[in-house]
């Protein structure tokens, strides 16, 4: 994959402490590496595709889908989505980061969680769903997870998201999650005082390096991680 051109927001792959990347804070029109505000109409016949991690982040769908077998031009809707929360998933990804999964929000306290509506052709979504192998696409139910901000055709027949193979970290120690959430600096360093890292790597920056080059020590920091954290299911309800 080539590295974000000059001046655009850096992908998360290109540079893993910025994930989960800078999302628009509009709904918005991805053609290649230009981002532009969309306003409508929605054109019919996509797939409609929640994004909670770095898939919210034009320029991670941008370097997923540069020279691959599809159409580089999206739209990215900003929604919310009733009892959806965020947490890292129970996985140290080989791309320098620790990556975010969706669960269930529970308790009266809990709001609708914000999101991006990926809206992506049949080529699209193959693309897509080759670059998340720890993950798992399912369609949510609406009726449990409904969400706010889309035109009622684009999720007449359901929503897909991406849940964790993993499950997802829900530990009181990690710091208070929050939007935005806690960066990748401030998650990793908070990993190496809860599971066994190697001293050379308790640096967020020297770890992060680490992963992206040895793709052992992802599976050993996975490993780590569920023996030493709590970990959930994600508890979401699906659809048929």
């Amino acid at each position: 994959m080539g590295k974000s051109p000059p001046g655009r927001p850096a992908a998360p792959l290109d540079d893993p402490l910025s994930y989960p990347g800078a999302c628009a804070p509009w709904s918005f029109r991805l053609r290649g590496d230009e981002v532009t505000r969309f306003e409508g109409p929605v054109p019919r016949g996509r797939v409609p595709v929640l994004a909670v991690g770095s898939n919210a982040c034009p320029s991670q769908l941008a370097a997923k889908f540069r020279g691959r077998p599809c159409s580089d031009e999206l739209l990215g809707l900003v929604v919310s989505v009733d009892r959806l929360q965020v947490r890292p998933s129970a996985h140290l990804g080989r791309s320098g980061y620790w990556p975010f999964a969706p669960m269930a929000g529970a308790g009266p306290d809990c709001g609708p969680g914000r999101a991006v509506l990926c809206l992506l052709d049949d080529e699209q979504l193959h693309v897509l769903d080759r670059t998340e192998p720890n993950y798992d696409r399912r369609r949510l139910d609406g009726r449990a997870h409904a969400v706010t901000g889309a035109p009622a055709e684009v999720c007449a027949e359901g929503v897909c998201i991406y849940v964790s193979k993993h499950g997802v970290v829900d530990d009181p120690r990690l710091p208070t999650w929050s939007d935005p959430p806690p960066s990748q600096t401030v998650l990793l360093a908070a990993l190496t005082e809860l599971v066994p890292v190697p001293p050379e790597l308790t640096e967020p920056a020297a770890l992060s390096a680490a992963l992206r080059r040895d793709p052992g020590l992802a599976d050993d920091l996975t490993a780590a991680v569920k023996e030493h954290l709590v970990v959930r299911g994600d508890g979401l309800a699906f659809g048929s």
